[in-house]
C-alpha cells in the first residue's frame, strides 16, 4: 500500500532548468512498501544514494541537465551535485561521476518520496538532485489493496482529493452502467476491407458502427455477449511488455511547448492528418478553456495566510491576518503563472496554422484580457519556448 499526506508550507532545495538553486514547496509526501531490491549508486567523491529502480536521477549530459531512471544510470554518468568544493558545470551545480551501480536487497519495509512544485526536483543525500515522484501514471490496483490498505484518512483534504479513490467497490458489473465513452470501443478481432475503404473517403465513424464495426454499444442494444467475446486486434503475451513510458512523460520534453511542438511536427508528416484541424482542436478544446477557467479562478480566488493557513474571501485591508496577527502573510491562492502558462502556445498555434477567423479572434480577445489583468511592468513571465528565455512582462511576448 501507499500512504500520502500534504504538508503545510514545507520547502526543499531545488534547481531550475538552468541549474540555479531555488526553493521548492513540498506538495505531497508518500510512504510506500519497499520493493525487494533497490539501486545503490556510489560516486567518485564517496557519495552514496539508494533509490527505487523507477526513481529518476538528474544527470549532466552535453552541458545540460537531463533525467534518467535509476535503473538506466551507468558508471561514468555525471550526477547533478551542489557543493562548494566542486567546479560549477551548469548554473550553480557541479557534477560527481558515478563509480558503481548495483542492485541491493532491501532490508527495510518502507520507502519515502515527495512531490515538489514548479521544477519537480529536490536535493537528497549530500546534495544529489533527483526528480520527484510522478502520480500521473496509470496503474492496476489489486482488489485486496483497495480493501486492506485504504482509508479516507490518506486522502488530501482539497479539491480533487477524492478522484480515483476506491470509495465504492462493486461486486457485479452491469455493462449498461459503464461510461458512455466505453460504449464506442470496438470488440472485433480484425477490421474488414469496408473499414479501410471508408477511411479513404473520411467517413464519419458513427456511419460504420453496427454495419461495419461492432462496438460495446451495439452489444448492449442486442443484449447478447455482454461479458464474453470482447475481442481485440493484437495479442500480448505479457502485460508488462511494451513501452515503459509514454512520449508525454519523456524527461526530454519538460515543457508543454516542446510537447506541442513535437506533436505538430508529427502531424505535418502524416498524410491522414490535417495539422490545421489539430491546431484548431488543441486551442478550442484545451488551451482556451484552460486559460479562461484559470482567469476566472484568479478573479474569484480566496486569499490565504501563509503563517496559519487562514483563508479569506476578502483580505484584511491592513494586510494583517485576523487569526494569527502576522503582517504581510496574506497571499494569493491562484498564481499568475497558472493563468498564463498556455497563452504563448495558443497564440503561436493561431499564428502558424489556419484555425479560422473566429478562433483566431477568440485567442486575440483572451490574450488582451490576460494582458490587461497583468499589465503592470513588474509582472514577469517565462516564454515557453525551447530557449526558456525570460521576458520582462507579458506584452513583450504578445508584441515581441
Amino acid at each position: 500500500g501507499t500512504y500520502g499526506k500534504s504538508p503545510k508550507e514545507m520547502y526543499v532545495i531545488s534547481i531550475n532548468e538552468n541549474g540555479k538553486i531555488t526553493r521548492g514547496r513540498i506538495k505531497y509526501v508518500t510512504k510506500s512498501k519497499a520493493p525487494d531490491h533497490m539501486i545503490r549508486i556510489t560516486t567518485q567523491h564517496g557519495r552514496v544514494l539508494e533509490v527505487t529502480p523507477e526513481h529518476r536521477i538528474l544527470v549532466i549530459e552535453n552541458g545540460s541537465i537531463k533525467e534518467k531512471y535509476a535503473r538506466d544510470v551507468r558508471a561514468g554518468d555525471v550526477l547533478v551535485i551542489y557543493s562548494k568544493d566542486l567546479k560549477k558545470v551548469v548554473g550553480d551545480v557541479g557534477g560527481d561521476v558515478v563509480e558503481d551501480v548495483m542492485y541491493v536487497k532491501t532490508d527495510y519495509n518502507w520507502v519515502y518520496d515527495i512531490e515538489v512544485d514548479d521544477y519537480h526536483n529536490y536535493a537528497i543525500n549530500d546534495f544529489v538532485f533527483v526528480h520527484n515522484c510522478d502520480g500521473d501514471e496509470d496503474s492496476i490496483m489489486l482488489l485486496l489493496d483497495g480493501l486492506l490498505n485504504f482509508s479516507r484518512h490518506y486522502l488530501p483534504n482539497k479539491r480533487g482529493g477524492l478522484m480515483d479513490a476506491p470509495l465504492v467497490l462493486t461486486t457485479k458489473i452491469y455493462p449498461s452502467e459503464v461510461d458512455k465513452e466505453v460504449q464506442s470501443m470496438d470488440v472485433m478481432q480484425r477490421y474488414p476491407l469496408e473499414f479501410y475503404k471508408a477511411t479513404l473517403r473520411n467517413a464519419d465513424p458513427k456511419e460504420l458502427e453496427g454495419s461495419v464495426i461492432e462496438t460495446v454499444g451495439e452489444r448492449l442494444k442486442k443484449g447478447k455477449d455482454l461479458y464474453v467475446n470482447l475481442w481485440f486486434t493484437h495479442d500480448n503475451g505479457d502485460i508488462n511488455l511494451g513501452p515503459t513510458k509514454t512520449s508525454y512523460s519523456d524527461p526530454n520534453l519538460k515543457s508543454m511547448s516542446l510537447k506541442v511542438q513535437r506533436q505538430m511536427d508529427l502531424e505535418r508528416k502524416l498524410r491522414s492528418v490535417d495539422p490545421n484541424d489539430v491546431a484548431r482542436r488543441l486551442i478550442d478544446k484545451h488551451f482556451i478553456r484552460d486559460i479562461a477557467g484559470n482567469l476566472k479562478a484568479f478573479y474569484t480566488q480566496e486569499f490565504r495566510c501563509t503563517n496559519c493557513n487562514a483563508k479569506y474571501k476578502v483580505p484584511p485591508i491592513n494586510g494583517v491576518c485576523i487569526k494569527c496577527g502576522k503582517k504581510g502573510s496574506i497571499k494569493l491562492t491562484v498564481k499568475q503563472g497558472s493563468v498564463e502558462k498556455y497563452l504563448v502556445i495558443a497564440k503561436d498555434l493561431a499564428d502558424k496554422y489556419d484555425v479560422g477567423v473566429y478562433l483566431r479572434r477568440r485567442v486575440e480577445v483572451i490574450v488582451k484580457q490576460v494582458s490587461e489583468t497583468f499589465k503592470s511592468g513588474k509582472t514577469s513571465l517565462f516564454d515557453l519556448n525551447n530557449n526558456m528565455e525570460k521576458k520582462s512582462k507579458i506584452d513583450d511576448i504578445i508584441n515581441p
